[in-house]
């Protein structure tokens, strides 16, 4: 199985990264900041995509929402508010540490376990968020709680 990495978006670990990805020949690109309609043409043009995110900041990215509607799995850290909407092994899988193991890359890229998680982000998001309205109100529900406390 040949793997090609995208990396969409730009911050403070890029030129790291990057240097880390010529230093070890990897076969990554870097996009940097696109708009949306290019990260649906993504995902729209491969078969086997995931969304990575590891954002410490952002609690309930709306890319994930929208990774979701796509059918596209997550890979992500565990952190307050993303974890009321993310599933381990249902939705995605948690990266917390810096290693992945052997055991991490096979169900990566088992094209079974992918279709499997594919499946389940598509009817997740619909259960969750069956309307953009819902999107709405699950955002204002959020900055309200927060807000009061």
């Amino acid at each position: 199985l040949t793997v090609n990495a995208q990396i969409f978006g730009d911050g403070p670990l890029r030129k790291e990264l990057e240097a880390i990805v010529r230093r070890e020949g990897l076969p990554v690109t870097f996009e940097g900041n696109v708009c949306q309609k290019r990260i649906f043409e993504v995902y729209q043009k491969h078969a086997f995509v995931y969304l990575c995110n590891t954002s410490k900041i952002d609690t309930l990215p709306l890319s994930v929402i929208e990774a979701y509607v796509w059918g596209v799995p997550v890979l992500t850290n565990s952190r307050p508010g993303l974890s009321d909407y993310f599933e381990y092994l249902l939705t995605g899988y948690l990266i917390d540490d810096d290693s992945i193991t052997q055991d991490a890359i096979q169900q990566l890229t088992s094209l079974q376990k992918y279709s499997r998680l594919s499946e389940n982000c598509q009817n997740y998001c619909e259960e969750k968020f069956p309307s953009h309205n819902t999107w709405v109100d699950t955002y204002c529900a959020l900055y309200a709680d927060v807000l009061k406390d």
